[in-house]
C-alpha cells in the first residue's frame, strides 16, 4: 500500500527492519519520514496549509500546559541534575513543541467533541484561552492561504529555486565575511609594515617595473621620518618617469556601461549585466529584451553559451534561479508574466531574498575579488 503511495523502497525496508547493513543498524532510526507521513493518511510529498496553526498561544497560556518543563529546563542547564544522558533535554523541548499544537488543535476540537471531559480542564475555561480559540477561529473562517503556500503546492519547481536563491545567498555572505576577515588581517599586518619602516627599524625595498618593459629593479631605501636629517640611496640614474606609483587605483580595468552593442576581435558579444538592478521586473526585461537596446542575456546565452560571460558566472547563476521562477510560474499556474513576476517579487521580499539584497552582497563579494 505505501509503495502504491510513493514511498521509496529503501524506507520500507528500514521501517520492517529488513536491511542489516551497519548504517542502517547503528545510525538510522526505524521512523523514516515519507513511510510515517503515507500511514498517518498524507500525501507523499504534498504540502499542508493548516489555518489554525497562524495563530500562536501567549507564552502565559502555554505556560499553563506540562508547567514544570522551564523549571526542569532550567535545572539541566544550571547542571544540577544527574542524568547519564543528554535526551532529557530534547524531551522536553518536544514538550514545549506539543504546547503550541496542543492549544492549537484544541481551539478547534473543542467544537467538534464538546462533551469530551478533557475540556473540563480549567487550562481551556480560562480568560487566556477562551481569547485565543476566538483568534484561531478568525483564522479558519478566513482561510487565507499565504501566497508562499500556493507556490510551494502547485509550483515546487519556484519553491525549489527559491531555496537555491536562498543558500547562494547564505554562502556568498560566508564568503564575504571570511574575506573581510582576512582583509582585515592584512590590514593590521600593513600598519605593523608601516610604522616599523617610519621608526627606521625595517628598510623599505620597492620592486620598479620600467615602462618599456624592462626587467625590474630592487630599490632598498632606509627611511626615517623623525630624523632631522637624511640622505638618499635611490641610485640617480632611474628617472622618476619611469617609477610606477603603487597606490592608483585600477580604474582603468572597468568600462563604463554603453548602450551601443560592441564585441571583441573575435566576434563575441562584450556585455555585463547591470549591477544597479533591484527588482525582478529590471531583471526580467535584461535578461529577456536586453537594457536601453543593449544585448539580451537571453539571446547571449543561446548563440555564444558561456563565452561572453567571463568573470559573471555566479551573476549569471543567481539571476538564471530568478528567471526560471518567473518562467514556471507562468507555466504552473497559468499566469501572465507580469503577474508572475509580482507575485515572485513579494515572497521574494517577505524571504529577505529581496533582489536588493542579493545585489549588495553580490557587489561586495565581486569588490573582494
Amino acid at each position: 500500500m505505501v509503495f502504491l503511495a510513493g514511498v521509496p523502497e529503501d524506507e520500507i525496508r528500514r521501517m520492517g527492519r529488513w536491511n542489516s547493513d551497519t548504517m542502517t543498524n547503528c545510525y538510522l532510526d526505524i521512523l523514516p519520514r515519507q513511510f510515517i507521513r503515507v500511514m498517518a493518511g498524507f500525501v507523499n510529498d504534498s504540502v499542508y496549509h493548516l489555518p489554525r496553526a497562524v495563530e500562536v498561544s501567549c507564552e502565559a497560556l502555554q505556560q499553563m500546559v506540562f508547567p514544570l518543563v522551564d523549571y526542569w529546563l532550567a535545572r539541566l542547564a544550571e547542571d544540577t541534575v544527574d542524568q547519564s544522558s543528554g535526551s532529557a533535554v530534547q524531551f522536553l523541548k518536544l514538550l514545549k513543541c506539543f504546547r503550541i499544537t496542543l492549544l492549537q488543535d484544541a481551539a478547534v476540537m473543542i467544537e467538534l467533541f464538546p462533551g469530551h471531559p478533557i475540556w473540563k480542564h480549567e487550562i481551556f475555561k480560562s480568560g487566556l484561552f477562551v481569547d485565543f480559540q476566538r483568534k484561531v477561529k478568525a483564522h479558519v473562517l478566513a482561510n487565507v492561504e499565504p501566497e508562499s503556500a500556493v507556490i510551494a503546492k502547485f509550483a515546487p519547481e519556484v519553491e525549489h529555486q527559491l531555496i537555491c536563491i536562498k543558500r547562494v545567498i547564505e554562502d556568498s555572505m560566508t564568503t564575504v565575511a571570511e574575506r573581510q576577515a582576512a582583509a582585515e588581517n592584512s590590514i593590521q599586518e600593513l600598519h605593523s609594515l608601516a610604522a616599523s619602516v617610519i621608526s627606521g627599524n625595517q628598510p623599505l625595498q620597492l620592486s620598479v617595473m620600467l615602462n618599456n618593459g624592462a626587467d625590474a629593479m630592487a630599490v632598498s631605501i632606509n627611511a626615517n621620518l623623525n630624523a632631522s636629517s637624511s640622505t638618499s640611496n635611490i641610485p640617480a640614474s632611474i628617472p622618476s618617469s619611469s617609477s610606477t606609483n603603487f597606490f592608483s587605483s585600477t580604474s582603468a580595468n572597468h568600462t563604463s556601461s554603453t548602450t551601443i552593442r560592441s564585441t571583441d576581435v573575435n566576434g563575441i558579444p562584450i556585455y555585463k549585466m547591470s549591477r544597479n538592478i533591484k527588482t525582478v521586473e529590471q531583471l526580467y526585461a535584461e535578461w529577456t529584451l536586453g537594457l536601453d537596446g543593449d544585448w539580451p542575456v537571453q539571446q547571449l546565452e543561446k548563440e555564444w553559451g558561456t563565452k561572453w560571460r567571463q568573470g559573471d558566472k555566479k551573476w549569471i547563476n543567481l539571476r538564471r534561479h530568478v528567471v526560471g521562477a518567473v518562467n514556471d510560474l507562468v507555466t504552473d499556474l497559468y499566469l501572465s508574466v507580469g503577474e508572475a513576476i509580482e507575485k515572485l517579487q513579494v515572497v521574494m521580499t517577505k524571504r529577505g531574498l529581496a533582489l536588493d539584497v542579493l545585489e549588495e552582497r553580490q557587489e561586495i563579494d565581486h569588490q573582494k575579488n
